[in-house]
């Protein structure tokens, strides 16, 4: 049983702003599997297009829609290519599931889906999410790292691939040990100008900060405290689990819920708007590739050409998929372009400055 507690959004630190990326592999599936049967092929790449639909959504109850669960059976014909390989000799299963198969699934099937059920596509560019854990044990507090060994690193490890959205633990080397002490971490109230300075080498300013401990007694939930700093602002709540890894799980799952719903694009608005944006500091060649690839990156954005190159500017005219008001919002989370004038709505263009 979970108990979510929830905190008001508040401005911390300024206008601290999220670092986000392109991910990758979102149209990707691995599926342990027994053996190279077709029975086995064909549960699988059923199993490997519901992970793809959770990923591209950030909603893990997708595949229950009938909508999309009545078409799953057509999963083969999505797929685009796929290969055998052997599982890890220490991975867990490996006497049942010798094999892993890997699927690429064709995007406009599968967005042709989403869209036809009316399932928001989650943007392409995602925040990378540093994990600042620490556990009570016998020993006193602990904090959590990439090489600590804990069933917890690789549990986090597959939240992330499971989601589509990087989520990393710190090293915990000399670096951050002469920044960062447990105490940092486990104070009710975290010292977060330090962790947020020692997270810079990771180049992420999204941390999602948890205290992890038992009970009083024996038969007590494990109890989670938690702490979401991001785009400067920060959200805290409470969770209980009857183990730790799964206290884990649901904490950063249902971060991962939350931050998804914000940022997806609304597939039922299949019309797409046209926009001009203006950007001005382009001076030369690559100060020109650096904007186009950017925009042409951004999930909102289609059929993006150059419309007027000028001295020292230059015009994009595109289609904008979904709401304006996230683009503009991405826009200003990526920090890249800085704005110049309002609504675009009124107007049909946006002006912006390349960032110096």
């Amino acid at each position: 049983m979970i108990k979510l507690i929830f905190c008001s959004l508040v401005l911390l630190l300024g206008a601290s702003v999220a670092f986000a990326m392109p991910v990758n592999g979102l149209y990707d599936a691995r599926v342990k599997v027994a053996d190279q049967s077709k029975e086995a092929y064909n549960q699988a790449v059923i199993t490997g297009a519901q992970q793809v639909l959770v990923k591209l959504t950030g909603d893990r109850d997708v595949t229950l829609d009938a909508n999309v669960s009545q078409q799953l059976s057509a999963a083969p014909q999505w797929v685009t290519s796929f290969s055998y390989e052997q599982a890890p000799s220490g991975a867990a299963e490996v006497t049942t599931n010798t094999w892993v198969l890997n699927f690429h699934f064709n995007e406009q099937m599968i967005n042709h889906l989403l869209s036809q059920t009316q399932h928001a596509l989650w943007e392409r560019d995602r925040p990378q999410l540093l994990l600042w854990l620490a556990q009570q044990t016998g020993d006193g507090q602990q904090l959590i790292g990439n090489g600590s060994e804990s069933t917890m690193v690789q549990l986090i490890g597959q939240i992330g691939n499971n989601r589509g959205l990087s989520l990393m633990l710190p090293m915990l080397d000399i670096d951050d040990l002469h920044q960062v002490s447990v105490e940092d971490v486990w104070a009710p109230l975290p010292a977060l100008a330090t962790l947020m300075k020692a997270s810079k080498r990771y180049s992420t300013d999204s941390l999602l900060i948890g205290r992890l401990y038992p009970g009083n007694g024996s038969n007590d939930p494990w109890q989670g405290d938690w702490l979401l700093v991001m785009n400067g602002e920060q959200e805290s709540w409470h969770n209980t689990a009857a183990t730790q890894d799964d206290l884990v799980a649901t904490g950063v799952n249902h971060f991962i819920d939350n931050i998804a719903q914000q940022h997806r694009i609304n597939a039922s608005a299949n019309q797409e708007r046209p926009l001009q944006v203006q950007v001005f500091g382009v001076a030369n060649v690559s100060d020109l590739s650096k904007v186009k690839e950017y925009l042409q990156g951004l999930s909102l954005v289609d059929n993006l050409k150059v419309a007027t190159l000028g001295e020292n500017y230059v015009t994009f005219s595109l289609q904008v998929k979904g709401d304006m008001t996230q683009l503009v919002s991405t826009l200003a989370e990526d920090h890249l372009l800085t704005p110049q004038t309002g609504d675009a709505s009124l107007s049909g263009q946006l002006t912006y400055k390349l960032a110096a």
